[in-house]
């Protein structure tokens, strides 16, 4: 059985279900195109009050955007992808995704300044803690548990 996960599924087996994400990153566009939605998306509606800002309202105020370190969390992505030796392409789930930009916003808010940027340990650890690996390591297994559809 060929699986697309970037089209959710829904199996049921044995009166139990899994759902399978439908959102992927899997370009550095991609996660490019995700971190600005962080530095341009507002809340509450109408205000200027990005999530950048809010928990970086020093550093947002002199020019700093998440988007700005998309190549070092690209990049801290693949190194813990490679390092698992998946043997397969880079695919984020947006879970991994969002909970590291979380954890980075996070932590970075008591070290906030005109001139902070989270530093690359920050974000390599903000991977390595969002559940990206074991992520990983339990869809392969359910989809190698899943009877071949021939």
């Amino acid at each position: 059985m060929k699986m697309d996960f970037r089209k959710p599924a829904l199996f049921s087996q044995n009166r139990r279900s899994l759902h399978f994400t439908s959102q992927i990153v899997s370009t550095l566009l991609r996660l490019t195109t995700c971190l600005a939605g962080y530095d341009q998306t507002t809340f509450p509606r109408g205000t200027d009050w990005a999530f950048t800002r809010f928990y970086l309202p020093q550093a947002a105020a002199a020019g700093y955007r998440l988007v700005d370190d998309a190549q070092c969390l690209w990049d801290a992505f693949e190194s813990i992808h490679n390092k698992a030796a998946f043997g397969c392409a880079l695919e984020i789930p947006m879970e991994s995704f969002t909970r590291a930009g979380e954890i980075v916003l996070k932590e970075s808010m008591l070290r906030d300044s005109p001139t902070f940027r989270p530093p690359a340990e920050l974000w390599t650890r903000a991977v390595r803690d969002s559940g990206y690996v074991q992520t990983r390591v339990a869809t392969g297994r359910i989809v190698s548990e899943l009877p071949d559809a021939a």
